[in-house]
């Protein structure tokens, strides 16, 4: 039964076990379907059989967890392979942290020369003879399950009939320790790509789901935060009437910017009046460009809005500093565009 065709060519059939490989292209419905997802149309075709008996569905989702496939596998039995480490005898499951010896090399070759996975339980390195022997006597075990000084398994398994477990590269004994801390310095050396290639490695190599570096920043809540101080007599978004002068920090990013407008008042007492953040579109064109954009925005929606005085006279910052980083030269350009003399750092810019 295929992903692909119409419903009726999952529907035709009756079956006792279905086993489900390339499962990322089964859990979407096809546009013409009137069904459901084929995954689960699929694993339908097994309800003529009771789950209680020994003829269970058994869903194996053969390939790297993404989206549905890693949902079912937390689950389910979400178990894990376990070997015994030569050194502690500590069952143990090595993950990425444990390739090590590569990170600090100058060339592919040196981190070839250097890499060892390395016990999570004592630190000692393993070598490739320590590994084999590892995996040819490992254990598998379920969610909640651990095992015993007799090296017998303890607890019950998960009450789920979804039997789902993954390896990674350090139960692949086609590669080597060398072999896979050259991919990961090339991933971390790479000029170009280096998102798709940290994807390969996530997915295809360590079989966990790809972190994309975009997030959602949460905002953050002045009123939990001045709760944490004594003087509690200004109020959010409210610039203080002893205020001299008023600065706004602006801190760039690649994908969204940070700000600050504060107040310097007498004494050297500095009041924060307002802060949050606003997106950088880089996602759809190149970083500057999505900058000078991003800034732009935040300059005509916010800043030149103004802020207020308990009088509700409207104030704007005296002073903007905008954090450049790896951007000082074209930030420069874009402070002279707000017709004031741009003052430029080594790594900020002020307009």
């Amino acid at each position: 039964m295929s992903a692909g065709g119409g419903d009726e060519n999952r529907s035709s059939y009756t079956a006792r076990c279905a086993v489900i490989t390339e499962a990322d292209k089964m859990d979407t419905a096809g546009e013409t379907s009137r069904e459901a997802i084929p995954s689960h149309k699929s694993k339908n075709r097994t309800d003529s059989y009771p789950r209680n008996s020994d003829a269970a569905t058994w869903n194996a989702r053969c390939r790297f967890p993404r989206d549905g496939i890693w949902t079912e596998y937390q689950s389910g039995t979400a178990s894990r392979i376990a070997c015994q480490c030569p050194h502690c005898d500590d069952w143990v499951t090595p993950e990425r942290e444990h390739l090590l010896g590569w990170q600090a090399a100058d060339s592919e070759i040196a981190a070839r020369e250097t890499a060892h996975f390395a016990c999570p339980s004592c630190g000692d390195p393993l070598s490739e003879a320590d590994r084999v022997k590892m995996n040819r006597g490992a254990k598998l075990l379920h969610r909640g399950q651990s095992i015993g000084m007799n090296g017998e398994i303890l607890g019950e398994a998960p009450q789920t009939f979804t039997l789902g477990f993954r390896w990674n590269a350090f139960n692949n004994l086609f590669w080597s320790a060398a072999e896979i801390a050259a991919k990961e310095w090339k991933a971390k050396h790479a000029t170009h790509g280096e998102e798709s290639l940290e994807k390969e490695l996530s997915q295809f190599y360590w079989v966990a789901p790809y972190q994309s570096p975009d997030f959602d920043a949460t905002p953050l809540d002045a009123n939990q935060i001045r709760r944490r101080f004594g003087d509690r007599r200004h109020t959010e978004g409210i610039v203080p009437d002893d205020t001299k002068p008023l600065g706004l920090a602006i801190d760039l990013g690649k994908r969204f910017c940070t700000w600050t407008l504060m107040a310097n008042r007498p004494g050297c007492r500095r009041h924060i009046v307002d802060y949050g953040t606003f997106e950088v579109p880089s996602k759809n064109m190149d970083v500057k460009r999505a900058l000078l954009i991003a800034l732009r925005g935040f300059r005509d929606d916010v800043i030149l809005e103004g802020w207020h005085t308990p009088e509700s006279r409207v104030v704007l910052p005296d002073i903007v500093v905008i954090d450049a980083g790896n951007w000082a030269t074209w930030s420069t350009s874009f402070a002279a565009t707000r017709n004031r003399g741009p003052c430029s750092g080594r790594r900020s810019v002020t307009g």
